[in-house]
């Protein structure tokens, strides 16, 4: 036997800690790997949104004027914002961390310093790339990927108390390189840190089903109280320490139903399941439930309370924070016509959130696993009765049920249920792995392993290894487009180039594009005092933008991605990017940007993924210059003002069905179909004896119709 093999086998916990700590580590390399990725330009629209919150808000001068949601300056609705749908939690912590890195006692500078040593880019020639305020997205990131890295310990914890360490270890592995996460460490913003702490929620969860106490209840009321203050997706695990506590108390509840029949067979003198004391202990361990649930809910209410204090106002709920409440509810249902949301038109629910975590967030070889996991978990519970296992898969029934439901299905929505998910899969390697019906079976586990790991590995490579499309793009003008040149911009994106040092962004003008504006309305010219100047067609002003233009740039797939997804509201903008790609509009593409997943040499094209799992930091940057070919009478019939004017403006819900037109795509297909004779054959039975298949089917209705 090998010596490393005998020194593991004698020293098992220690050896499980060195493999837990290299896994946290590796963990942690990946979620910091090129931290600052975006070189400090904030490409991240959601983290520019919380960078300029966390710049408004200040301190309150007492305890009591924190609570006070009507005066806090801590307050965003306060601070000029009329909408913050986010939890408290993150902003506050990574502004008061932020605060004391950047200007504490020590030794808050030689923790600055001991970090970018290690390669965590904080600082440039010794001055700190963070503050407190509109700079504070980098510590924002660090947090996120501290908070992460602990997430794979707490997965292994779950692991272990679920089932062993070597699932906890698996699953910790494959928690290390789950690609969604490793992106998601790189931001800053809630979904780490919800998800973090609602695996808390879900192992103290799992702890209760064991033996509920006053202390776990406690504490696992906490844990969700500040997952509900990181993000309103922890409202998908209220209900698991309820189901923790239901699971505890089952034996009680199926011995009192066999009790209860019992005594309905033989009459209430026959025979009896049990005794008085045993029926006194139920009813203490039912008290007992009942105590814990009212520890859980207390402890819960007041960690959200005083972290998430501006949904109150008293007591009460805020008005505004109900309002924000009614805002998201409205976007994510899809009544609200907001641009962003156009992009999941037609996509079928639940379908789409599961496949978009199979094939990217998690990649198909963690997806198989979880696959397979969630299965066995689920047989385990009917044929094992290993009821325990319910408090995971409540979590992951219940989110996956509120997400589904909602209109925009966002890749991220899911994410607080990939640990847990995580852990089942692991379950289900070790099994095949323990099993083994054949030598061969156990190369399934070792690969999806192997394969997970290789993705995370890509993911961050491809992603975080190279320079950022738009900062390449912005060199790449700066070095081949002249100046004076007109650029396009879109009022829905990042104008480029991005205001990088040596690049001067005043050396090229900009026209700006509003493809996002519904086709058969008309936008208001303002001048500089805000007064209306003149109201112009959306599609002249698109014709007369590119008139102006030298080069449109496409600073993302965003906006090309969607808009051709409802033809019926965007006839005109649609047919736009269709000649624009194709080349007969008169603008040929000269440059193109895009990085992607990669490991030696082998890239992965993820084109088709969701736009939020690549606008934000590996967007498609595209590039193109007019030619002699371009003419305005060519653009405006290829545009088709006509058609644009026809537009059908509807709520993105209602989609689907583009207003019941033809797309583009169908409309070609009609028109290229044929004759009516090429399309119905004159010489088919159908044709020669239409009567006799008319009253056909006119009986088989009426049959129908029998009661």
């Amino acid at each position: 036997m090998l010596p490393v093999v005998s020194w593991v086998r004698r020293h098992d916990r220690a050896a499980t800690a060195v493999a837990l700590a290299f896994i946290c580590l590796f963990g942690f390399v990946l979620r910091v790997w090129n931290l600052n990725w975006d070189e400090g330009t904030h490409q991240h629209p959601d983290e520019r949104f919380w960078s300029i919150v966390t710049n408004d808000i200040a301190a309150p001068s007492d305890p009591l004027e924190y609570l006070d949601s009507a005066s806090s300056p801590l307050n965003p609705y306060n601070r000029g914002h009329s909408t913050f749908v986010y939890g408290t939690l993150p902003l506050f912590a990574t502004k008061g961390i932020a605060a004391y890195l950047h200007d504490g006692p020590p030794p808050a500078g030689a923790i600055v310093g001991a970090l970018d040593a290690v390669g965590i880019d904080l600082r440039d020639n010794g001055q700190d790339r963070f503050d407190a305020g509109y700079d504070v997205n980098l510590i924002g990131r660090l947090l996120s990927a501290l908070l992460d890295t602990a997430t794979i310990a707490v997965v292994f914890a779950l692991g272990t108390t679920l089932y062993d360490r070597r699932v906890g270890l698996v699953a910790a592995l494959l928690q290390a390189s789950a690609v969604l996460h490793i992106q998601y460490s790189h931001f800053h913003g809630g979904e780490i840190w919800v998800t973090f702490f609602g695996t808390l929620v879900v192992l103290g969860s799992v702890r209760l089903a064991r033996q509920p106490s006053t202390r776990l209840s406690i504490g696992t009321g906490a844990a969700l109280g500040l997952a509900l203050a990181s993000k309103f997706t922890a409202a998908a695990a209220v209900l698991v320490p309820m189901v923790a506590l239901l699971v505890w108390l089952a034996p009680d509840v199926r011995t009192a139903v066999t009790d209860l029949a019992s005594r309905i067979r033989y009459g209430r003198d026959g025979t009896r399941a049990r005794g008085v004391g045993q029926d006194s202990l139920a009813i203490q361990r039912a008290f007992a439930v009942l105590g814990c649930a009212l520890w859980v809910g207390f402890s819960a209410f007041i960690v959200f309370r005083i972290l998430q204090p501006y949904a109150f106002d008293g007591l009460l709920l805020d008005d505004r924070f109900r309002a924000d409440l009614d805002y998201i509810s409205g976007v994510n249902t899809g009544e609200s016509s907001v641009p962003w949301t156009i992009q999941w038109i037609g996509a079928t629910p639940l379908v789409h959130p599961l496949s978009t975590a199979f094939w990217w967030g998690m990649g198909p070889a963690l997806g198989l696993a979880v696959a397979a996991g969630i299965v066995l978990a689920a047989a385990d519970v009917v044929r094992r009765r290993r009821y325990e296992v319910l408090v995971p898969l409540s979590l992951l029934v219940l989110l996956i049920g509120l997400v589904s439901r909602q209109f925009n299905p966002l890749i991220r929505y899911l994410l607080p249920g990939y640990p847990v998910a995580i852990v089942l899969g692991a379950a289900a390697l070790v099994r095949v792995w323990d099993h083994r019906p054949s030598r061969l079976l156990r190369v399934v586990p070792v690969a999806l392993i192997g394969l997970t790991v290789m993705y995370g590995l890509a993911f961050t490579n491809g992603v975080y290894g190279n320079e950022h499309p738009r900062i390449a793009a912005s060199r790449w003008i700066d070095e081949n487009i002249p100046d004076g040149s007109m650029l396009s911009a879109q009022l829905w994106d990042d104008a480029l180039p991005l205001g990088l040092p040596g690049i001067d962004t005043n050396r090229w003008p900009h026209v700006q594009l509003d493809p996002f504006f519904p086709d058969n309305a008309a936008e208001q010219v303002f001048d500089e005092d805000g007064q209306v100047v003149s109201v112009v067609p959306k599609v002249d002003g698109l014709l007369a933008a590119l008139d102006q233009a030298d080069y449109v740039v496409e600073a993302s797939n965003k906006l090309y991605g969607a808009i051709p997804r409802f033809p019926a509201k965007y006839p005109a903008t649609t047919a736009y990017y269709a000649a624009l790609f194709d080349g007969s509009l008169g603008f040929e593409q000269v440059a193109q940007f895009r990085n992607g997943p990669s490991l030696f040499g082998i890239g992965i094209d993820t084109s088709g993924a969701e736009e939020t799992f690549t606008v934000y930091d590996d967007p498609t940057v595209t590039i193109w210059r007019k030619t002699d070919g371009y003419s305005s009478e060519r653009a405006r019939a290829i545009v088709n003002g006509d058609a644009a004017r026809a537009g059908v403006d509807l709520p993105p819900a209602e989609a689907a069905t583009n207003a019941l037109l033809l797309t583009p795509d169908d409309a070609a297909s009609q028109q290229g179909g044929g004759t009516w004779s090429d399309v119905f054959d004159p010489d088919a039975p159908t044709s020669t004896l239409p009567w006799l298949w008319w009253l056909v089917w006119l009986e088989v209705a009426a049959l129908a119709a029998v009661p």
